[in-house]
């Protein structure tokens, strides 16, 4: 049957696929947008924490060499020091491999991206492992300041950090936790998938 209206009927069909490829790339800028956000906010609390538990880490091995009480904080920065450093790695520009650069059809080169995203997942999940247990080393450090330490100063110095390392690990935690999930999981199978395809 002969179109009496004079319009390409196959036009209707090209404007749904243009909506969808419309759509499609709106929810890739979305996404985008979103893992740069939460790259931003691992690299803040990781640089955070490696300055925060140097300067601190330097305070209570001071307070605990002028012959005051032993500070557990001595411990507990140095944990939270390396987590933050395992933080800043996770998101470094120079180890996102296969992140922003076309996978090669090189085999070889894919399965050398493959063990290097492999090595890097684990990194991350000691990172988010590691993120949690120095929050609550560093928290319990503080407390123990504030009921053995018998310096008046101190022991409110060591409440207010308590509160503020508390409070603070809700949002590191679950900023670490979001991130993983949402970019290198994904990105991991993508890569598997990319290698499985190769084998064919």
């Amino acid at each position: 049957m002969q179109d009496t209206t004079g319009q390409d009927p196959e036009l209707p069909e090209l404007q749904i696929d243009s909506e969808i490829s419309q759509e499609s790339n709106q929810d890739l800028l979305e996404r985008e947008n979103s893992i740069r956000l939460q790259k931003q906010a691992v690299f803040v609390y990781s640089i955070i924490l490696v300055v925060g538990g140097i300067i601190l880490w330097i305070v209570s091995l001071v307070w605990t060499a002028n012959g005051h009480i032993f500070d557990f904080g001595v411990v507990a920065f140095i944990f939270a020091i390396i987590t933050g450093v395992l933080g800043i790695y996770c998101v470094g520009k120079e180890n996102n491999v296969g992140n922003d650069k076309k996978v090669s059809g090189n085999k070889a080169n894919n399965q050398t991206d493959l063990h290097k995203r492999h090595f890097k997942k684990h990194l991350c999940n000691v990172h988010c492992v590691l993120l949690p247990i120095s929050h609550i080393m560093i928290v319990l450090s503080y407390a123990v300041n504030v009921i053995k330490q018998t310096d008046g100063g101190y022991r409110i110095y060591s409440l207010i950090f308590a509160v503020t390392w508390g409070l603070s690990s809700i949002w590191t935690i679950q900023a670490s936790l979001r991130f993983r999930s949402t970019l290198y999981q994904e990105k991991y199978e993508k890569l598997v998938n990319t290698e499985q395809h190769d084998r064919l």
